[in-house]
């Protein structure tokens, strides 16, 4: 048995079976939401979160304390911090980001609260319980969110719901927004691969059972 022509036949067989996701399903590239680490136009004198528009008190720490990806981070004083975003009809997406607290002197004891608004709605808030933290550790706290697209186009905001009410400032950095596959896609993908692997060991078998010694019958 030449090995070559096994290995040819098992990756013609995973072109022929698995099913290729649109970008609908899947984008590629990932994430649909621009600037979502808050590195561009970063500095404590720019206002220009762009495409991010605020409504209200925005902070940027801009290296000043411990970003969880890159140098800048993102607290939510009070208003909106929003961003339009392009979607598809029936799509579901995963939102996901990172948070933590932020105060003047170093993080505070005690809870910090992020909401998260779609189209204008609320689907969630997010607590995050600060104890030990510092500007050098941050203590950044993954959060994610999954929702259905409505129309051609979204809104997606944080806000800090107890912006009046205490002076915890809650930041996130690395926003994320990506397509996830339909469950179908994902039946199929599996097994396209359960069936690519079966028979690349199937036609492994055959060649050596072809190869192997007869014995005579006595």
């Amino acid at each position: 048995m030449k090995p070559s022509k096994v290995l040819t036949v098992f990756v013609c067989s995973v072109v022929g079976l698995v099913p290729t996701l649109s970008s609908a399903q899947f984008n590629g590239s990932g994430n649909i939401i621009q600037n979502g680490g808050f590195e561009q136009h970063t500095g404590f004198s720019s206002t220009d979160l762009s495409p991010w528009v605020f409504t209200g008190g925005i902070l940027e720490t801009a290296g000043g304390c411990q970003a969880e990806d890159g140098v800048n981070c993102v607290g939510v004083i009070s208003g909106q911090l929003y961003q339009n975003v392009t979607t598809i009809p029936g799509q579901v997406y995963q939102l996901s980001f990172y948070v933590a607290g932020w105060a003047p002197d170093g993080p505070l004891p005690g809870t910090y609260n992020l909401g998260v608004l779609w189209n204008g709605s609320e689907i969630g808030t997010t607590s995050f319980l600060v104890t030990d933290q510092t500007f050098a550790n941050m203590g950044w706290s993954y959060r994610s969110f999954l929702f259905s697209a409505t129309g051609d186009t979204a809104q997606l905001a944080f806000i800090n719901p107890n912006a009046i009410s205490n002076p915890y400032i809650p930041v996130l950095d690395n926003v994320e927004l990506m397509a996830v596959p339909e469950p179908s896609c994902i039946a199929l993908l599996t097994a396209g691969m359960f069936t690519f692997l079966g028979f690349g060991f199937y036609k492994k078998y055959t060649a050596n059972t072809a190869l192997a010694p007869t014995t005579a019958a006595r």
